[in-house]
């Protein structure tokens, strides 16, 4: 968070090991201007090309005073802007351009307000990304999981017209999904809503092969 305006930012911080990372040296990455945005946030990265590439979720900047989205620390949990998926670049992990918008909350349904890609991997010829959704922000904290394709990494098309992983809100919801190929298999890490309203950190795998173009995994 900047200490300045109190708006969400992405710092990086360099060590030659974790636990010789020291937050007193951190530098920005990434700030809410740079993105046009109220804020940014939940960095994730891919290695495309020569290039690495962060997806980022960030809310559009309204028209008039934003200062009131900010008291509670964080503007996305307001419901006063949708929380949507971004695009930096960067040829060194240091410097970054932000490029815009990839992917955000659909005109109508479960995610209508909001649309946070949350981690993508390859399967075949294709990318499948997995993204956190949410039909208002009575649902910030426990969003549905969604499944959506791609062959660019920029240009996205949803697949199915519900939740896809998990339960559709309550216990055995999913969000935060990450993803780690091995192989010929991938690996997922995820937070789930417990029966007692609790979060968890959860992991499963599953066959590259299951995710092929008609199947959501």
């Amino acid at each position: 968070m900047d200490g300045v305006d109190g708006r969400w930012r992405i710092d990086v911080i360099e060590a030659g090991s974790p636990d010789s990372f020291d937050p007193a040296a951190r530098r920005l990455a990434l700030a809410a201007d740079m993105a046009n945005a109220v804020a940014v946030k939940d960095p994730w990265l891919r290695r495309v090309g020569d290039r690495w590439w962060m997806f980022v979720s960030y809310g559009e900047r309204p028209p008039g005073d934003e200062r009131k989205l900010h008291g509670s620390g964080d503007a996305l949990s307001t419901g006063a802007v949708r929380s949507e998926t971004g695009l930096a670049t960067s040829a060194d992990g240091l410097r970054w351009k932000w490029e815009g918008k990839i992917f955000g909350p659909s005109a109508k349904g479960w995610d209508k307000a909001t649309g946070r890609l949350t981690t993508a991997f390859r399967s075949g010829e294709e990318w499948v990304g997995v993204y956190d959704g949410a039909s208002d922000i009575s649902e910030n904290y426990e969003e549905r999981c969604g499944i959506a394709r791609s062959g660019d990494l920029r240009t996205w098309e949803r697949v199915g017209s519900g939740p896809a992983i998990g339960a559709a809100g309550g216990p055995g919801t999913v969000r935060y999904v990450e993803s780690v190929v091995v192989g010929d298999s991938v690996r997922f890490f995820f937070e789930r809503t417990r029966a007692d309203g609790a979060h968890e950190l959860c992991t499963s795998s599953a066959s590259l092969s299951g995710w092929g173009r008609d199947s959501p995994g």
